[in-house]
């Protein structure tokens, strides 16, 4: 009897043993889970945060050009008839857009979601708080249209 004592208290502490091992092996890869998570976070955060003072600073300057054409184009357009206007915009002999001072083109500011959406692709997005995710997203919304 006491043979078999000893025999499942020995099996009982082995036992314990594995079960606080795996027990301790979970915990510590689930830190290290939690550790990648927050640096993956504060580098999405990071990389949304770059993109949106590039759209700032691209949408900026295509303000600032249009607004320098804006003068432009009202001399010229005082001298043109309204059928003028809805011509097409290639062609147009009346209105030669290549002769206005400054000209560059049509500078569209070409803003860009590439952060933001790596964030959703990524799933990395579901870590924020949802006013965060709304906000980033309303940010992006605005920039669209």
């Amino acid at each position: 009897m006491k043979k078999n004592t000893r025999r499942i208290l020995k099996y009982l502490v082995e036992f314990l043993i594995v079960v606080f091992g795996v027990f301790l092996g979970v915990y510590a890869s689930d830190v290290q889970r939690e550790k990648r998570m927050k640096k993956e976070k504060e580098k999405s955060i990071q990389y949304i945060t770059e993109e949106l003072s590039d759209n700032k600073e691209r949408l900026e300057y295509s303000i600032k050009y249009h607004q320098a054409i804006r003068v432009e184009i009202d001399s010229i357009g005082k001298s043109l008839k309204q059928k003028d206007f809805f011509k097409d915009y290639i062609g147009n002999e009346r209105f030669k857009h290549n002769t206005i001072k400054g000209w560059q083109g049509i500078q569209l500011a070409n803003l860009e979601n590439t952060a933001f959406e790596a964030a959703k692709i990524s799933g990395i997005i579901k870590e924020y708080d949802i006013e965060f995710i709304r906000s980033i997203s309303k940010i992006y919304h605005y920039q669209k249209e």
